[in-house]
This record gives C-alpha cells, sequence and structure tokens, in this order.
C-alpha cells in the first residue's frame, strides 16, 4: 500500500471538522498500537475485518492498516469535509479501503451494510472469547455524540448492535470528561449510572489522554493499571478544543437480566447520595419492607448507591426479579426533576 499518513501538514483541505478532534501523528499511534499487542487477540490478522467509524482524516486508519494489513477495512464516513479528504487520498491507492458514505449514527446504517448491501458481514462468533476476526475503531470526540456512545455500551449488554456477532473489541477517542465519567470507580465524584454499566458490562482501560492535566480527572487506581501514553496538543488537530482520550472496551460475557438491572441501577443512581434504605422504595411501593426482609446487613442498608460496585447491583437486580409485587418495569415513570443523569 503507497498511502502514507497525514500529519498536520497535510489537512488544508479539510475544511471542517464538525467540533471533532484527531490525533494525526504516526508515531504516536505506534506507541498506541505497541501497547495495545492487537497480535494477541487477532494473530496475523489476515482474516481480520475492521470497522472504522468517523474516521476523519485517516491517519489512524493508515497506520493501523499498513500495520496489520487486516484482511478488510471499511471506513464509514459521512460527513462531506472528510468524505472529499477521504475520496481524494483513496485516488492514490484505493487497495486497503472501502468507503461506505453511511452514517455510523444511525443504526440502520449497520443493517444495510451488512445485511442489504452486504459490504461489510463479520462472521458470528461464540462469546467464550472476544471476537478474533470483527473489531471496530471509532472517533466520537464530538461532544454531541457522548448519548450515542452510551448506547453503545447498552449494546454491550443487551447483545446487539454489532455486538451480537459476538463480543466485538472496540476502540474508541471521546472526550477526556467521556472517559472519566465511564471510569468512575464507586464513591467518586463522577460515578453516575454509566460508570456501572462500563464496570457490568465491559473492561475497558484507558490508553492515551491527550493532556497531562487530565489526569486529575482519574482515579490513582485508574492511571497505574494504564499508564496512558499522554499527548502533544501540537499533534491533534484541530489545536484548540476540548481534551480526548482513547479507550479500549472489551465486551464481557454475563448473565444478567438486562432490563430489570438497568430498571435498578436507573432508579438508585438517580438518588445515588440518599441511603439505600430511603432510595429503595424508588423500586416500588412496599420495595423498602421486601429488601430489609431479604438483607439481614443493616450496614448495607445505610450506605449510598453511589459506593455500590456493578456486582453489588447485580445483587440487588436478583432480589428485585424475585419479588412478587415488583411494579410492571416497561411502564417505567420517574420524576424528571430528580438531580442525577444516567451521563
Amino acid at each position: 500500500m503507497s498511502l502514507k499518513p497525514s500529519t498536520i501538514a497535510g489537512f488544508p483541505r479539510i475544511k471542517y471538522f464538525y467540533h471533532s478532534r484527531y490525533l494525526v501523528n504516526p508515531k504516536i499511534y505506534d506507541k498506541i498500537f505497541d501497547r495495545l499487542d492487537l497480535k494477541k487477540t487477532y494473530g496475523d490478522c489476515k482474516r481480520l475485518k475492521v470497522l472504522d467509524l468517523y474516521p476523519g482524516p485517516l491517519t489512524q486508519s493508515i497506520v493501523f492498516n499498513k500495520r496489520y494489513n487486516p484482511q478488510q477495512h471499511v471506513l464509514m464516513e459521512s460527513r462531506p469535509s472528510f468524505v472529499e479528504h477521504i475520496r481524494s487520498t483513496l485516488k492514490e491507492d484505493n487497495s486497503a479501503f472501502q468507503l461506505s458514505e453511511l452514517d455510523p449514527y444511525d443504526w440502520k446504517s449497520y443493517i444495510k451494510i451488512m445485511e442489504e448491501t452486504e459490504q461489510f458481514v463479520p462472521a458470528t462468533q461464540n462469546r467464550n472469547y472476544i471476537h478474533d476476526k470483527f473489531f471496530v475503531m471509532a472517533n466520537v470526540t464530538e461532544k454531541k455524540h457522548e448519548g450515542l456512545l452510551m448506547q453503545w455500551f447498552n449494546c454491550l449488554g443487551v447483545g446487539n448492535w454489532i455486538q451480537k456477532y459476538g463480543r466485538v473489541k472496540m476502540l474508541v477517542w471521546m472526550p477526556t470528561s467521556t472517559a472519566a465519567k465511564l471510569l468512575a470507580k464507586p464513591s467518586t465524584k463522577l460515578r453516575a449510572k454509566c460508570s456501572v454499566v462500563c464496570e457490568a458490562y465491559s473492561i475497558s482501560n484507558l490508553i492515551a489522554l491527550s493532556n497531562v492535566q487530565d489526569f486529575k480527572q482519574f482515579d490513582k487506581d485508574t492511571l497505574e493499571k494504564s499508564s496512558p501514553v499522554v499527548l502533544e496538543e501540537h499533534d491533534i488537530v484541530p489545536e484548540s478544543g476540548a481534551s480526548i482520550a482513547l479507550m479500549e472496551i472489551d465486551p464481557l460475557e454475563h448473565n444478567i437480566a438486562c432490563d430489570e438491572w438497568d430498571y435498578v441501577t436507573k432508579h438508585l443512581m438517580i438518588l445515588k447520595k440518599t441511603p439505600f434504605n430511603d432510595a429503595v422504595e424508588s423500586l416500588g411501593h412496599g420495595a423498602r419492607d421486601y429488601f430489609r426482609g431479604k438483607i439481614a446487613n443493616e450496614a448495607f442498608m445505610k450506605r449510598h448507591p453511589i459506593t455500590f460496585t456493578a456486582e453489588e447491583f447485580k445483587y440487588l437486580t436478583s432480589i428485585f426479579s424475585n419479588w412478587p409485587f415488583k411494579p410492571d418495569i416497561y411502564l417505567d415513570f420517574f420524576d424528571y426533576r430528580q438531580e442525577e443523569s444516567v451521563m
């Protein structure tokens, strides 16, 4: 493949970045891929299919493709400025990539590309291990994509979207503020439903940060475990904007009753700073008496939901599931004035 990764000097023709930011230093990408050790999962990558969502200026895509030479590498990009750049770039050599101008934001795009046009058809694999022939890269650094990313995390649990093909590893760029929420540990300020979802449905690691000042957004254990690569602002385009982070997301196999688990975590995390003994009544009338009859540990009843681990939420869900008088969770209404949100 003759294509060369674009650097900052190669981007005058990209007129608009749509509030997204991209690392464009090929050497830093090499450092990141060294850290990831993807061949441990994908072997020689000769049968690997890659779905690349919002690839933008293509630097990461080209570095990845030259390094791993996957069987198929589809670029899903719908934003006009980037589409123009990609088309121009692929005129030099289009042998390594296929461009799909479907919108990654639209759920119908995945049905179309995988089931209707069959431009990209991954194999379905057993969920006992990470899918070794299907890999997803994405850049959702635009702030409005935070909700989309949270939906992707829910798909890890439900097993739909791309996750219906198996446990598909994802490498995702996002705003640092979003990564901090997702990786927030119990009892920390940023702990919210999204971090419980992340903990329950995945093993997620912080791979890179765009600013050393962003370390303060993460707890010490996360930083020590991940030891993220720190980027330089001049290696990111556009140079101004919110800081960004890279996360590696490995879906977990689980036996969680997702709908009931979602109901329990949502209601309790809305009242995350309220003692569980009081917050539990939000699960339905009579819940306090029922749960007190099942949980003998008085200290647990006095704890706040913000301190609960994903495993403890799973335990509470199992109790809720066996409640003979539990409410119909599909007729779920809650007070919009309650202060916490899922993010």
